[in-house]
Order: structure tokens, then C-alpha cells, then sequence
């Protein structure tokens, strides 16, 4: 699945402002949006900077479907391990600062999209428009990690997340 898609650092098709436009994003699906958004949300929120920074990233999504092909879009393939637990959430992790970032998407994002999209023509559109537009903060649970590995562990957290 991620192999058919450009998986670039910020591919400029794939950034926020195309996905506002419905005219663009009319076939992506709910979970690419949201992967799309939480990448985005993460890197902000880690204060990293990309491309410069990818290298410090380490992503372990915890779906295998379109969440991660969207998370992958925004990021470099490389930087992304999948995890299938069936979930909408991702852990970002600065390998560098040794801090990270779980996001789940919220189960009220779901009912709450269609008020972000009053013109839509049926719910699935509804929610695809809610999601591109929705503050992330409405869209994701967002819980910060802070990592201290010591000794075995420390060379185990750089294996994985390289």
C-alpha cells in the first residue's frame, strides 16, 4: 500500500492547503486526511523542522491502512514503522531530544465533522471536509512521551527507530 504513493518529505500535492480544496481532494479518503494532519500536527508540536529534522524522527503507526500511507505522504518513508494494532494513532519520536508524541484520533471527531461542512452532500463527504478543516485539537488526543533509556535500552530505541 504505501509503496504506490510519493513518499517525498512535504510533498507540495499532499500539504494541508491541497486538501482544502475539495476540487483536489475529492478521492482521499477519511483515514489519508487524518494521517496527513496528524503528521503535520506531530512535527509542529515536536518544534522540528522538515527536511532538516527527519532524520531525528522516528514514527510507529499503529494501523495499517490509509492512516499511515497519509502519515508517510507528509514524511519519509523511512522514518515509518507500522505497528497493526487496528488503531488511529501514531507515536511521534525526536530520537534526539528523547521526547515524543502519541495522537489518537477522537471517536466525537466523527459526529462532530459534519458541523465543519454544513454543505456537504452526504456524510462520508461531510466527514472528509470536517477532518481537512477541523483544529487538530478537535481531531486528536495528543499525550507527550518523554523517553529516558539507559543502558541495553538506549541501543534497543536507536535500532527501532532508525
Amino acid at each position: 500500500m504505501i509503496a504506490n504513493i510519493d513518499c517525498s518529505p512535504l510533498n507540495p500535492h499532499l500539504q494541508t492547503s491541497s486538501l482544502d480544496s475539495a476540487e483536489q481532494s475529492w478521492h482521499v479518503s477519511l483515514r489519508y486526511v487524518l494521517g496527513v494532519r496528524m503528521a503535520l500536527y506531530a512535527i509542529r508540536l515536536l518544534d522540528l523542522s522538515l527536511p532538516r529534522d527527519l532524520k531525528r524522527l522516528g514514527v510507529f503507526v499503529e494501523s495499517d491502512d490509509a492512516l499511515a500511507d497519509g502519515i508517510c505522504a507528509q514524511l519519509n518513508c523511512e522514518s515509518v514503522r507500522i505497528l497493526d494494532y487496528g488503531k488511529l494513532a501514531a507515536t511521534f519520536l525526536d530520537k534526539e531530544n528523547l521526547r515524543g508524541i502519541r495522537l489518537v484520533a477522537r471517536e466525537t471527531a466523527r459526529t462532530e465533522a459534519g458541523l465543519y461542512a454544513p454543505e456537504a452532500r452526504n456524510r462520508q463527504e461531510a466527514m472528509r471536509l470536517g477532518y481537512q478543516r477541523m483544529s487538530e485539537k478537535f481531531l486528536f488526543s495528543a499525550h507527550r512521551l518523554e523517553l529516558v533509556p539507559s543502558g541495553e535500552e538506549a541501543g534497543r530505541l536507536e535500532r527501532e527507530c532508525t
